[in-house]
Formats: C-alpha cells, structure tokens, sequence
C-alpha cells in the first residue's frame, strides 16, 4: 500500500474518511515533485480543508528553511543539494505528528500544519538536530523554526504562512535567544519599521545624517595609533542616534546597502584628505572601509573605488578595504576575482572577522588577503584551553605568512596582555576607544605620531603547555599580572626560545620598545647573553630536564644597561628532545649590592644593628653590630650566647609578645614593623629599646629583616613624668569653682572635657553621666533659639576673634532652663588640633531679678498711652496683668497662658478678627526682633462692640508685653474713605477675573480685593505688610519665593515705574499656585507711594512651559535646556573654578528595556532621576540629555563630596530591583573638575563624556575621573 503522504492524506486520517467524501484525497499535481511534499496550492487546500473539518482542534503553522544552501550548493553541488531537499521531505513525514500535514513552498522553505495539542517544538528539535548532525556530507546545519497559532482561522493561509516566516526570521536572528519563535503582532511591528526605515534613507543620505565615526587601532607595545575602522552611525532628526545594528540589517534586506556603502565610502575620503592636507601623508592615519556582499557583486566596484581615491588624490594603500570571512566562503571564486583586482589596483584588503565564520584554516592559502583581522570569539571558551591554543596558533601561521594581524574586540587589559605575549601586537576594542565622532577622533590625533602597520617577523611553532594558552583560566591570570617577570621557553638542546612573555619580563629585559631586540630575545635568549652567562643558562636548561634548577646571570640589553637576574626553572612538558619550560626571574641587583652596604653600615649606625632569618619554624639572629652587645650590657661572645638558642631571650617576658607580633607583620608581606620592648641587661636591670624593622630579602621559604635598636629609657621616664602631670593638672581643673568645657571645633562640636563644677551646674554628677545624655554634642545642653547665636560666636573665635563673652539659655538634666554667663575662648589642643575652652557660671536667680525691674520700668512708661498691659511669659507658661484703667482690682492677676487666651478670643465675635489676633501673637513671639507689632479687631463689650488695637512688644526672650487701647474713634472716618475704594476694586476684580492689589507705603498696609468663595469680591487688609512679610505671610506666599516678592518692593522704592514678578501663593486654602504680580508706582498727595495692580493665576502658563523645559519621563531639565543651564552657570567665574561636571548612564540599559520592558526601563530612569534630585542641591544642574543619560553640574563643591555622593548614588541604584531583569542595575560615571578656561556646554560635557567611557572600557559600574 502507498504511504499516506504519498496519496496526499493527513497523517493519522483513515481510509473511511477518504471514502466518506471527507475531500482529503489530493490529485498528484498539488505535490512537489522533489520532496514528495505538498505543493504550495495543495497546502493551502488542505490546511483550508483541515481547519474548517476540525472546528474543536487548535492547529499551528510550523515553518523552516535550510541556514546557508547557496552554500551547501556551492561546495558539494547541485545534485547533491536535490538529494539533501528529498531526503528533508522524507524526514519531515516521518517526524510528522498524527493530524499534520506539509509542504515545500519554494526552494529550501517547508511548512507544516499540525495539532497545537500534538506539538512539542522542543522534541521536534531535538529530532531534526539527530537527523542533520548523522547526515551523510560533513556540513554544518543550524535548525530554526517559526510557529504561526492558529488563533483566527479565517486568515488566508498564504497569509498565515507569511506570518510564520517573520516569526522563522526573528529566530535566525538571534535576538530572540531561542531556537524557535512564536508569532506575534510585534513581529509585525518591526517589519513595519523597517520598511519605515528603507523608505527614509534617500532623503537621510541627501540630508547629510548619515556620519562616519572612527574606532582607533593602535600598536600595543608603544600606545600609538596604526589607523582607524570607519563605522556609521544615523543622526535622525525624531530618532536620535541611531547604531549602525538598527539599520544595516534593514538596508541590507532592502537592496540599499550598496547605496548606502558608497556614500560612506566618500565620506571617509574626504575626511582623510582633510588629514592629510593638515598632517601630511606621514601624519595621516590609514581608514578601513568595510565591504558588504552586495558591494562585492557590482561590476563598478573597482572602477569606483579607483576613482574614488583618485578624485581625491591619495595613494589607494591609505584605504583599506575589510571583506567579512563568510563572504570568502559563499562565492569563493567570484569574491577571489574581485579581490585580485582591487589589490592590483593597490589597496589593501583586510580579511575582517577571522574565526567567526565557517571557513577552515585552508582557506588562507588561496585567499588573496593583505591583514587578518582577529575576532576575538577565539577567547571566549574559558572552560577549556582550545581557544587559546587557536589563537596563538593563528597568530604563528599569519606571522609565516608575513600578514599583520589585528585584533578586534579587544576589551579587557588582560586580553590585550594575552595577545601581547603571544605576539598580537596590533589591536582594536572599547579597551582603547570606543567608536567616536569626527571631532572626538581629531582630538585624539593631535599631539600623536601615527604608526605603519608593519609586517611580522616570522617563528616557528612548539607545543607548549595547555593550561597556560587559555586567557580565561587561573594560571593565565597569574602568569600575566601577579607571578613578577615570567616567560614560556622552549630548549632544543641548542636554541632557547622564548615563546610567550610577560610585560613584567619585557619590562625587565629593556624589549618593550625596541622590537628588533625583542624578536632576538624571544628567538634564542642564549644568543643574547655573554660567554659566562651563556654557560650558566646552559647549565640549569639541562639541569631543567632532570627537575627544577635555578642559575644567576647578568644580562645586558641593548641599550648597555646590565642587571642581575636570578632564572628558576621548572620542566612543564617534553616533545621528543624538546622541553618547555616556565622561567620565573628576579632581579637580585639590589640584593647583592645589599649584602655590600650592610658590611659598610653594621657598625657605624647609633644604638645596634641586627640580621635576622624569619621562617615559619622561627626567628634566628645571623648577625648584631658591636653596639648591640655594648647595649645589652655584655661582650659579643656574651650575647651570642644569650641568644644561640632562642634570638629573642634578651627580650622581657612581658614584651615577647609584642617583638613576636611584629615578626608575624613582616612574614604577612608588610616591608616595615616597629615596636617598643624592654630588653634584659647582663648585670640584672633593663632599657627600653625601639626597634624599627625592615625585609631586607624575600626569598620562597624565608626572609631576612635588617633591625635598628634605638635606646630610649630616657624618653620613657619623661613620658612617665608629663603622665602625673596631667593627673595632677586634672585634680587642679576640677577643683576651679566655675564650669570649664572644651569641644572640638573642625568636625563638629563633640566634647573633649568638662570639670566636675561644669557637671554639678548642669545637673550631672560627672562627665561620664554628661556624655552619656549629650553624646558628646557640646551645643546639645544650650537652649535650641540660642544656638544660631553659638555657632555665630565659633565662627567669630575661628576667624581669630578675641575672646567673647555669652549670655544663653540652657537646660538642666531634669529639664528646666536656666541663664550661664561666661566666656569662649580659641586655643590648640596638645595634637596642635583647633579647640574652644568656655568657662561659665550660672546666673538664673539674678536674671529673674532683673526682668521684673524691666517689667516695672516699662509699665509706667505705658501706662499713660494704653489702657490695659499684659505679659505673657512662655518659660513658664503664665499670663499676668500688670496694669488696667478699666479694672484696676485686675491688676496682679496670673493665669496660665493658654487659658487667657482662651478668654481673650471668647470676646472677640469676628473669626477671621480671631485668627489675626491669634497670628500676630504667634509671630512676635517667634521673632526675635523687638520690634512691636500691632492688630486692630473688635471686641464685645457688654451689649456693643467697640474696636482695640492691641501692640505686641518682645521685652526679652521668653517674656512678651501686651499693650491694648480704645480705637472705635478714629476707625469711623477711615471706614466711609474705604468704602468707596473698595467698590472700585470690587468692580475691577470681577471684570478683570483678577485680584486687585494696593500697597500704602505711608502705612505699610496692603488691601487685596479677592473672591474666595464665589460668593462675591472681599477685601482683605493686611497691616505691616513688609514687616512681617516673612512670617505673617509664610501661610499664603512659598517661604521660597518670598525673597522675590520682597525684591519687587524693594525696586519700587529705588525709583522704578513699574515692578513684576512671579511667584507661589495659597489665596485660596486649596494648596499653593503660581500667579504673576504686575503693579505700577503711584504717588498721592501726602506724598505716600503706592504699589497698585492686578495679580492674575498663571498656572496653565507655567505648566506649558515646564513642558517645554523638562524631561517628560523623569521631570529633569531636558537637553536644550541642561546646555542653557550649564552655559548660564559657566558664565560666572567662582562656578568655573570650583565646580564638578559628570556624565552617567545605566549599564546595559537596552538589556533592560529588551528583557524587562520599557516601562520598566522608564520606571528605571525615573528612579535614578529621583535619586539624583535628592542626593544634591536645588542649585545644582540635573538633566536628563538622552536615552538612558545624566548630565550634572554641581557648583562650587570639593572633589570629595562629589565622590562620596555619586557613590552613594550608585549604591541606591543598585539596591533597585527591575522585574524581569537577572541582576542589579549598575552605573557607569564620568567626572570632570572644571577650571576657569571652561565657558560652554561642550567645555565640560565632553571631557565628563571621555571619562564615562573610559569607565565603561574598564568594566563599567564605576567612576572615573577625567585626567586620573
């Protein structure tokens, strides 16, 4: 029976169901041919017929292509190809689940229709992975799927067989991270983009926005450029900067790159020949262009580039072409045409991305190339050593090959040391630079002499050891940066070949720049060395054989410079009469000129000189001057035997401990150790002796430390004496009948001393209780509103003020306050460091005295002006009548302060009278002026109500008189004037829909006329308005804003016509708006000016504005804005001497919005724009210039805070969680100190920008400083 393929039926139907009419059957035209497959129209009819059949079923399209079958065509030829088509179809029906049907479409592409409940794409994977990986041609195939659902069963199935192929290309894409990819409507999106993208570039390319940057590549050994890689990058006008990854892609797909290629190509040009007009051929660095396939399969292609070049008069060698290595191996033959033409031409070609492709090593001997460049995927297997072995490997072959080698993607200091030392001198990467703009890169070229790419020097290859060939692992590691000088060598029995070195092993040989005498060194180390030193080397090479050896030479480079090295050799491995060695060196000249100046000096230095021997089974005591044996009372066959057995019996038993510690110090790796110890004399007694020890010599398993004992008995007994002096000094500070406090001064006020009286007056029993209760703050006892006076008065002493006396409030340790008099004084402490010294008495009884003579003296004075005075004392929290005309029997009366008042408001009908009264109260209570403040209010009496002003006078600090007096009087004529102005204004506000304002210079009263409930317009008079501008308006006018309002009048009164400001103000109880003041200068006839006006909301107008200004994601100064902010601040010279630029961003913050999403990649940068508004000042610059970066500048401000804040800035950021994202965000973090040259935005911007950078090279989530 046929299979049911074959017949055109589903798999796993029946024959009933063919037989039943169920329209399964298929005639043979609706199959492919080749495959046995469906046809595309027979799919179509039958996914149609399966879907509508099976209504209850969820089906999904499943569609595959073959990665790279131009290729396969291409190496094993086309009868091959239709073989590996057929046997896929008969794979495919195998595989195929029960209830699936499938086709190929064109070509390479196979879909297929099956049961969502049937499939398992990772399953089906693993099987078409066994079936390709066992297939009979040796090749290479990567297996991608794309899954269309089923979820609209309407959709034309061509259609659904579209969508799958998207999904099939976002897999091969790799972003995905999968090997198959589900459908979705972003799918869709980024089709759309592209084609929004494609539709763009003309007008791009004719508007200049495509613009090349510029990657250096430099010679590692010297740091000097070689050249440069053009790159592109899309300056779009809505997009921003756009990387060459988001839209080479899409040109390529479109047929456009080629467009696009030439264009930058001309660029390029122009821009060497800038170079070369202002540097000479010389001075003017190579560029290398890259070459896409499509460029590679026009006719034009040499013709151009000759013409290019040509157009702008340099030699063709200065433009280098980089052909990617895939390119090579999908039309060999065409692309080694193309090539041959181009380098008889007389460019140079590169063969770009060695190692990533799919060619093999054989590639190279047909390939007509001029450079290799090295990818560096090479390095990026760190679980074995093959990656490493390649590596080298390739960079011997291309050294045989005479072709100069670059590698690129160089981003760490031990990669670059890696292929140092395996002779990869040329190299490109973030290591070096980033990719930068044409101004960037000229900078970098200024003040550099650029190098020639020159050919290598050939070697031969040797096996070495394996471990040591991988960069990633730990030997790798320690023979690059921790081992000291050290170097791979392989000994023939005649040559000596140093295959891999080390900087430290370069450095000490004097070959780091001298490359001739390093290819001599690195070929036969024997060859360099002198007749004696040659034999020792041979002597420990053949030694090495056996096991470890170790010789002493002298080497001497080329430049003259002799040093002696110590060679210790270990065998590594063996290749028939090969042997591979690691050699650790050390220099021993110091040492030996050691061992010479010890001799000349043991006994010429005062006090003693010893020799020791430190291991880890002890001390031993080699050698001691003869003043050591002078100091310990005995000859020097004496002190030798004290010390045969233990070198440290001469030493207290007390103090062995102390000598021992300092022994250890040394072993830890520490040069130098020092200690104080009490040393046992011949004739019984003692000295004290301080030694001071150094690590003379370090060797594996020992070291030597030289010792100085200095004898210093007599210092002892004076400290010993300066001891009871101060004790006695203390008992004499304690007994002193007055209280004596020190504090230090520079960081902070924290207490040094108090004497006991000073204790007893604050109510403690001794200082240990006082720091106990203050933690040390000395301002902690004094009263919290004389505080500002105290630290006023340090400020005074630290200037160089005379002593100064004080008079403060302070408060006792039960809680009640108190009065000390004293006076402050500035001294250095014994350390010479900055303190004051108070002494002080308490004063409280004669204090209280004094008040009420004050109180009796100001009573009569008033009492003639005013009808009733009243004090209110808030110590004490008491009301008291001192004098009444209209109730004499009153007078004397006391009350608690809070129940007076309550009585006091009860009399007054008025609530908006009562809040008045009430305010002005608080606020000459809180000020500590003593200028009298007055309210004027009506009061019941009786059945009528009469007016009465009441003047507020602060007497002193607590205490508050109360003046009252009859007014009714003098209101009346006053109210009918102000009846009609306040109709006039009544009738301008409501026209107007704005409030009317009137400020009487004469009287200092404004009247605002303003309709607060919509009931109707109000006026509102506010008495003493500039007087108490501050606090009785602190409620409705922002304390920010009100320095400005105050500003406006004080322009006023110097002369100007008119004043306008804008400010916030809560008029209406609903929070605080912004409103804009404009008023005119008036004068009357009394000669008063008034300010008159109207003040309208501008609130909607400032909003727009802010709009316009900020950032709309994180609230911070957008771009344009930032730059008109720092270049306004720049402008002052304090802020260009003192200040701090830095430039930040987030760490892989397209990993963030690609994993987590952007809102979380905006509830990100909302989070780090918030930290930033709270880590610094209102007064510092804070914006936000694009994508994920900062730019701050923070005026006048010391390098070390801004340190310590950004860190703590990147700690916060850190303590972040982003859902979605696997690990912490961290930030990378430019800092520049500004100077006083710095006048624009771009001064500091971009030395910030470079030291982000350089940041973000050396690892990112750190700071770095530009210039350090």
């Amino acid at each position: 029976m046929r299979p049911a393929w074959e017949l055109g039926i589903a798999k796993g139907s029946s024959a009933q169901e063919e037989d039943a009419g169920g329209g399964l059957s298929s005639p043979v035209s609706d199959h492919d041919a080749l495959s046995g497959l469906l046809s595309r129209s027979g799919f179509n009819e039958r996914v149609r017929t399966l879907v509508d059949g099976h209504p209850n079923e969820s089906y999904l399209l499943v569609y595959g292509d073959i990665d790279r079958f131009k290729v396969y065509n291409d190496l094993f030829g086309t009868p091959a190809g239709d073989r590996l088509l057929a046997d896929i179809g008969a794979m495919i029906r195998d595989l195929m689940p029960a209830g699936a049907v499938a086709a190929r479409l064109r070509a390479d592409h196979f879909v297929c229709c099956c049961p969502r409940s049937s499939f398992d794409p990772d399953r089906m994977l693993a099987g078409l992975d066994s079936w390709f990986s066992s297939y009979r041609e040796d090749f290479t195939f990567f297996v991608r799927l794309g899954i269309f659902p089923i979820d609209d069963p309407s959709l034309d199935v061509s259609l659904m067989c579209d969508r799958a192929l998207l999904a099939l290309r976002s897999a091969k894409s790799g972003y995905a991270g999968s090997k198959y990819v589900f459908y979705d409507e972003k799918l869709r999106s980024s089709v759309l983009k592209e084609q929004e993208l494609a539709g763009e570039m003309i007008a791009a390319l004719e508007g200049g926005q495509f613009v090349p940057y510029f990657q250096p590549q430099y010679r590692y050994a010297t740091g000097r450029m070689i050249g440069a890689e053009v790159l592109a990058r899309w300056n779009h006008p809505t997009k921003g900067l756009l990387g060459p990854l988001e839209f080479i892609p899409v040109f390529e797909r479109n047929g456009l790159i080629a467009t696009f290629d030439y264009y930058i190509w001309d660029q390029a040009c122009r821009c060497l020949r800038s170079w070369i007009d202002e540097r000479g051929f010389e001075g003017a660095p190579r560029l290398s262009v890259n070459l896409s396939r499509a460029d590679i399969y026009r006719s034009d292609l040499c013709t151009y580039l000759g013409g290019l070049v040509e157009r702008y008069g340099f030699p063709a060698e200065l433009l280098h072409l980089e052909i990617t290595e895939s390119a090579y191996m999908e039309a060999p033959e065409q692309l080694i045409g193309v090539v041959t033409k181009l380098r008889d031409a007389g460019f140079i070609v590169e063969m770009d991305d060695f190692g990533s492709g799919y060619s093999s090593l054989n590639t190279l001997k047909d390939v007509p190339v001029d450079v290799l460049k090295l990818d560096m995927g090479f390095l990026g297997a760190s679980a074995s050593s093959r990656g490493g072995i390649i590596l080298a490997s390739v960079v011997r072959m291309a050294r045989w090959l005479d072709l100069p080698i670059i590698a690129e993607g160089v981003e760490t200091k031990q990669q670059a040391a890696y292929l140092a030392s395996v002779g990869c001198d040329y190299m490109q990467g973030y290591l070096f630079s980033k990719p930068v703009d044409r101004d960037t890169f000229e900078k970098l070229l200024e003040g550099t002499a650029v190098e020639g790419l020159a050919h290598p020097f050939a070697e031969s290859l040797q096996d070495g050891a394996a471990e040591f060939w991988d960069a990633d692992s730990r030997l790798t590691l320690i023979f690059n940066g921790y081992t000291g000088p050290a170097a791979i060598a392989e000994y023939d029995g005649e040559v000596c070949e140093l295959i891999r070195i080390n900087g430290e092993f370069a450095c000490m040989l004097d070959i780091v720049d001298d490359e001739v005498s390093a290819e001599l060194v690195r070929k036969n180390f024997l060859g360099v060395l002198q007749q004696e030193d040659r034999a020792s080397l041979e002597e420990a090479l053949q030694a090495a054989g056996e096991g470890d050896a170790v010789c002493e030479l002298r080497y001497r480079s080329a430049a003259g410079k002799g040093r002696w090295l110590r060679l210790h050799l270990r065998p590594l491995s063996r290749t028939g009469s090969v042997i591979s060695l690691y050699v650790l060196a050390e220099e021993t000249t110091e040492e030996q000129a050691l061992r010479d100046r010890l001799a000349a000096t043991r006994d010429s230095i005062p006090g003693g000189l010893l020799l020791y021997e430190v291991t880890d089974g002890g001390v031993r005591l080699l050698d001691f001057s003869d003043a050591w044996a002078e100091l310990c009372g005995c000859d020097r066959d004496e002190c030798l035997r004290r010390v045969r057995d233990d070198a440290i019996a001469v030493v207290c038993e007390d103090d062995r401990r102390i000598v021992e510690e300092a022994f250890r110090k040394l072993q830890s790796g520490s040069r130098l150790a020092s200690c104080t110890m009490r040393v046992n004399k011949g004739d019984g007694g003692f000295f004290w002796a301080h030694v001071s020890m150094s690590t003379a010599y370090r060797a594996d398993d020992c070291l030597y430390a030289v010792a100085v004992v200095i004898d210093v008995t007599k210092e002892r007994e004076s400290e010993q004496r300066l001891r009871r002096q101060n004790e006695a000094q203390q008992q004499l500070y304690d007994a002193i009948p007055c209280g004596i406090v020190r504090y230090t001064v520079d960081d902070g006020q924290h207490i040094v001393s108090i004497n006991k009286k000073g204790c007893e007056l604050l109510g403690y029993r001794n200082m240990e209780e006082f720091i106990a209760s203050s933690g040390d703050n000395a301002l902690m006892s004094i009263h919290a509103d004389d505080v500002p006076r105290h630290r006023a008065a340090i400020e005074r002493l630290r200037n160089g003020s005379k002593p100064l006396d004080f008079a403060y409030r302070y408060y006792r340790s039960d809680g009640t306050v108190g009065w000390i008099e004293g006076t402050s004084a500035y001294e250095l402490g014994p350390e010479g460091e900055p303190m004051i010294q108070s002494a002080f008495l308490d004063v409280s009884g004669r204090r209280q005295k004094s008040h009420e003579l004050d109180l009796q003296r100001f009573t009569k004075v008033l009492c003639s002006v005013y009808d009733e005075i009243f004090e209110f004392e808030s110590l004490d929290g008491r009301f008291r009548v001192l004098y009444s005309a209209m109730n004499p029997e009153s007078i004397g009366i006391v009350l608690p302060l809070d129940e007076a008042l309550e009585r006091w408001m009860a009399r007054i009908p008025d609530g908006v009278e009562r809040a008045g009264l009430r305010k002005t109260f608080e606020e000459c209570r809180a000020s500590a002026s003593g200028k009298p403040s007055a309210c004027t209010y009506k009061i019941s009496k009786g059945d009528n109500a009469v007016w009465c002003q009441s003047t507020f006078i602060r007497v002193s600090d607590s205490s508050m008189l109360c003046c009252n007096k009859d007014v009714t009087e003098g209101l009346a004529a006053e109210d009918r004037r102000r009846a009609w102005q306040d109709e006039r204004y009544r009738l301008l506000t409501e026209m107007t829909n704005k409030m009317s304002f009137d400020y009487d210079s004469d009287t200092d009263t404004v009247l605002l006329y303003i309709d607060r409930t919509g009931d109707g317009v109000e006026a509102q008079v506010i008495p003493h308005y500039l007087e108490k501008l501050a606090s009785t308006r602190s409620g409705v006018v922002h304390p920010d804003d009100m320095d400005d309002v105050r500003r406006m009048f004080e322009d006023a009164r110097a002369g100007a016509a008119e004043v306008s400001t804008e400010y916030r103000a809560n008029y209406y109880g609903h929070g605080y708006a912004w409103y804009r003041a404009n008023l005119f200068v008036a004068h009357d006839n009394a000669g008063a000016w008034h300010l008159v006006g109207l003040i309208e909301n501008i609130e909607d107008e400032r909003d727009l504005r802010y709009r316009a200004e900020n950032d709309a994601t994180t609230g911070l100064s957008n771009h344009a804005t930032t730059q008109d902010l720092v270049a306004a601040a720049l402008a002052n010279l304090a802020v260009r001497e003192h200040s701090v630029c830095v430039v930040l961003d987030i760490d892989d913050f397209k990993a963030v919005n690609d994993n987590s999403g952007h809102m979380e990649g905006d509830a990100l940068l909302r989070k780090v724009g918030l930290v930033l508004r709270s880590s610094f000042r209102e007064s510092d610059v804070i914006g936000r210039v694009g994508g994920d970066e900062f730019v701050l500048l923070l005026k006048e401000v010391d390098m070390d805070v801004v340190l310590r804040k950004l860190n703590q800035v990147r700690a916060r950021i850190s303590a972040t969680t982003v859902p979605g994202l696997g690990h912490a965000p961290t930030l990378s973090v430019g800092v520049y100190a500004t100077c006083s040259d710095d006048r624009t935005y771009r001064d500091v911007f971009t030395r910030a920008d470079e030291a982000l950078y350089q940041a973000k090279r050396a690892g990112k989530n750190r700071i770095q400083v530009y210039g350090s």
